[in-house]
């Protein structure tokens, strides 16, 4: 079989549990997947650290425990380290991160990584958390991952066909501006078609589905990058012929914080 097979094949299957999850399993057992989802990408992103297994298990833990600290404690909740304001604080880390690992592509210390894990995977959970808070909860993610995914498709084909200038080589030597440029219109295109489609005002998603698009690039080579200073080809072995969870979404760590706080602001 070869491995073009074996990826389309399990993407497939892939989708198709994630579909039923969200068919068929509404409510608390929604999140519990995804939730259980994260906790891997939590383990894979644990071997950016490369270190030993002790190290490792500090770094799950301490992630579990300030996720259900954010959400266990009436403190947190009314106070600055509200899932809100987690949120909020995510969309300024994705921007930081972007800049720093574009500028400065180095060697990042053990510290660095653990603290950029928590910063990049905990709001992606509260975001998931958000999102299934009521009935539209689905729909709403189906949408972002339709958004993320045409940014993905729109890049590829843009950037295969019209590709010149290297985007980030140092991060990601696949990846151009052009295809970048073509990603973005594809995912505005699906932002506005999905507006239209839920009865909702058009012209707000001319600016905010590309910066959700944007945004998305930043995860994809934030973990490639992280990848690249622990030097590993790929996050895990959960995926066959894809790799790790954080492998696949990777785009969605840094767009699901945009997304929900984007539309909480318009009411939506």
């Amino acid at each position: 079989m070869s491995n073009l097979t074996l990826r389309i094949i399990t993407a497939v299957i892939f989708a198709a549990v994630v579909l039923a999850v969200l068919l068929l399993l509404p409510g608390w057992p929604t999140l519990l997947f995804f939730t259980a989802l994260l906790l891997i990408g939590v383990w894979e992103w644990s071997g950016f650290l490369k270190s030993g297994l002790l190290l490792r298990l500090v770094f799950v833990g301490s992630a579990i425990a300030l996720g259900t600290a954010v959400l266990g404690s009436e403190v947190y909740w009314a106070g600055f380290f509200s899932p809100a304001a987690w949120l909020q604080a995510a969309m300024v880390w994705w921007l930081v991160i972007g800049v720093i690992l574009y500028a400065v592509p180095i060697r990042y210390s053990a510290v660095f990584v653990a603290l950029a894990g928590l910063l990049c995977l905990l709001p992606a959970w509260l975001g998931l958390l958000g999102l299934f808070d009521g009935s539209d909860g689905p729909r709403l993610f189906v949408w972002l991952v339709c958004i993320v995914a045409a940014a993905d498709i729109g890049a590829y084909f843009s950037g295969k066909r019209f590709g010149r200038r290297k985007l980030a080589p140092a991060l990601s030597p696949g990846k151009t501006l052009e295809g970048l440029l073509g990603g973005l219109l594809a995912a505005t295109l699906v932002a506005c078609a999905g507006s239209a489609l839920a009865g909702l005002p058009v012209w707000p998603a001319l600016l905010w589905g590309p910066l959700v698009a944007a945004v998305s690039v930043v995860g994809d080579l934030t973990v490639s990058a992280f990848k690249r200073n622990a030097g590993l080809k790929d996050t895990g072995t959960v995926l066959p012929g894809h790799g790790g969870i954080l492998d696949r979404i990777d785009s969605l760590l840094a767009a699901a914080p945009f997304f929900v706080v984007i539309l909480s602001f318009l009411r939506l």
